[in-house]
């Protein structure tokens, strides 16, 4: 065996050899991640195990991310901004929520990101955050965001609400949330067929082939006329609109903005 050949092959068992290590090597890297921050200190080791517990369930049941950050120190951030870093720079996906319990700024806050941002609307927010005010404010920080963990829960139980939109108050831009229920898409797929089966039925009987050959004077009706057209610009119009600032009514709505890293998210929050 030339030596060529012995190099390519310890390569090539060597690239065997690693595989199983590059394949876990993300699901490691996610597993390394914390879903319970308490660099506040007020949690006990028993309520943060219990917590961190709880969350992994939730995050196997539902698909989205669920993290809970305690602080004494924002680092000169309000709390909207230092929740919505915080997930942004830990690697916790795309889609998730984050419970944010900040004393530098004396606030409980909400950060929501990718679908979580509708399925926890602005209304709903708030009612996540009465769950477990009262704990938070006598200090029982475990119980709240484990009532806050509950109310959530629910929501995610009851699905995106009908009428959900997303409003970004500095642009004035409402994006809609559209969906088909399944009695929607059963009279839509039978209005399809019943329309479909007419027009195949019509156009089959009208070119349904006759006994007989036909006669067409080409000779009579092959005429050819052309014409000179031309297309002269008369003026324009043009209309001004003034962008919202203020969001649609009805419906659930949830407010967005960017992130200091670019990332959409949702939240709400209030003083403890």
């Amino acid at each position: 065996m030339s030596t060529y050949v012995r190099k390519l092959a310890g390569l090539l068992a060597a690239l065997l050899l690693a595989l199983p290590l590059l394949a876990a090597a993300p699901l490691s890297a996610r597993a390394a991640v914390s879903q319970v921050a308490d660099l506040g200190e007020l949690l006990s080791d028993e309520e943060e195990t219990a917590l961190d517990a709880r969350m992994e369930q939730l995050e196997e049941e539902w698909k989205q991310a669920f993290v809970i950050v305690t602080t004494r120190d924002a680092q000169g951030k309000d709390a909207e901004a230092y929740a919505d870093d915080y997930y942004d720079t830990h690697g916790y996906g795309e889609n998730g929520v984050l419970f944010l319990i900040d004393l530098d700024n004396g606030q409980v806050w909400i950060s929501t990101a990718g679908a979580m941002i509708r399925f926890l609307t602005d209304a709903r927010i708030e009612e996540v955050l009465d769950a477990g005010y009262e704990a938070l404010q006598a200090g029982q920080y475990a119980r709240g965001l484990w009532q806050m963990l509950d109310a959530t829960e629910a929501f995610l139980g009851e699905g995106i609400p009908a009428g959900n939109y997303r409003f970004d108050p500095e642009t004035g831009n409402v994006m809609r949330y559209r969906s088909l229920g399944t009695a929607e898409i059963l009279f839509a797929a039978a209005a399809g067929l019943a329309a479909g089966g007419i027009l195949f039925f019509a156009v089959r009987s009208r070119y349904r082939s006759k006994s007989g050959s036909i006669s067409y004077p080409f000779r009579s009706q092959g005429n050819l006329t052309l014409t000179r057209q031309e297309d002269h610009f008369v003026n324009q119009v043009i209309t001004h609109r003034k962008i919202p600032k203020s969001p649609p009514s009805g419906g659930g709505g949830s407010s967005v903005h960017r992130s200091s890293g670019g990332v959409r998210h949702g939240g709400g929050g209030r003083s403890l």
